[in-house]
């Protein structure tokens, strides 16, 4: 027979092996009445650099693996190919009529080290995503700087491995950086630069 202690033991190494995270995601973007952008342009190509920079809570900066940037890249790329704006949208166009350049950067915040560290559960984790495109012409002069952002909250507890399929902090992030695009693409548009 099972005695108490031996259940309660399994319960415990059960929970703590199923914990499970999620990412919500908040903050204000412009309104998308329209995408794509509608309206005749001469279609330009656009040759697109994504830089990305983490910042710790206790202000140590870190570079992203290059797996992440290649992720996070294709999100962006998605944006701009689905404008409909750009004759050719590539990382690597060499003469591009127009070049975006990129920068993200993940500045973790409140709960990160004690999360980190502590792996005492449940457990938040909130950090600020900023997305700083700068748009030059061909002769490297600058048409514009946007700058948008996003507050990511991802919640560490043994019952959310239900919920880590559908809202997993990968996922989260590339569709934050998604959505920074489309608004910088549009801001972009009414301000001329596209």
């Amino acid at each position: 027979m099972v005695s108490k202690r031996m259940i309660t033991l399994l319960l415990v190494l059960v929970t703590s092996a199923s914990v499970g995270c999620t990412t919500f995601r908040s903050g204000r973007l412009p309104p998308m009445s329209e995408w794509p952008p509608a309206g005749a342009v001469p279609k330009k190509s656009i040759s697109l650099l994504l830089t990305g920079e983490m910042k710790e809570a206790w202000g140590q900066r870190l570079s992203f693996s290059p797996r992440v940037l290649r992720t996070w890249r294709a999100h962006v790329l998605e944006a701009y190919q689905e404008s409909g704006l750009f004759s050719q949208v590539d990382a690597a166009v060499e003469n591009a009529d127009l070049r975006a350049e990129a920068r993200v950067e993940k500045r973790k915040r409140e709960g990160w080290p004690f999360c980190a560290y502590s792996l005492v559960l449940p457990c938040i984790g909130i950090a600020e995503l900023t997305l700083s495109t700068t748009v030059r012409n061909r002769d490297g002069d600058t048409l514009g700087v946007f700058t948008y952002g996003q507050t990511l909250t991802t919640w560490w507890e043994p019952l959310l491995i239900l919920t880590m399929p559908f809202a997993y902090p990968g996922v989260v992030e590339g569709r934050a950086l998604y959505d920074l695009s489309r608004a910088t693409i549009v801001e972009a548009r009414q301000h001329g630069a596209f």
